[in-house]
């Protein structure tokens, strides 16, 4: 388990790299905010249930968001081999944020 995750730690880090590099801030309107995270965690749990059998687990995220308040987004963890989700659960959000 140890090595997996050695393994998608290298992973999601060259991933960031690869979307960080080739963007410029000339490249991208002022309109535009484009954000991101990675995180290690102990122990990834959901609803009370351990995803990881409470074992260590690499997650981030990529986020994009508008001005007008529109967004969109992916976030993914690295899980216990499952038959539904297999080694990695990846989520995939949009939605706006305003005043109404």
């Amino acid at each position: 388990m140890k090595t997996r995750l050695l393994a998608g730690a290298a992973g999601l880090a060259a991933a960031c790299l690869a979307f960080a590099a080739p963007a410029s801030a000339q490249d991208i309107p002022e309109s535009i905010t484009i954000s991101g995270s990675a995180t290690l965690v102990t122990d990834y749990r959901f609803r009370g249930v351990s995803m990881t059998d409470k074992e260590m687990a690499i997650q981030g995220g990529i986020d994009v968001a508008h001005e007008s308040g529109f967004y969109i987004g992916t976030w993914a963890s690295s899980i216990e081999d499952s038959p539904l989700y297999g080694h990695t659960e990846v989520d995939i959000y949009a939605g706006w944020s305003g005043e109404v």
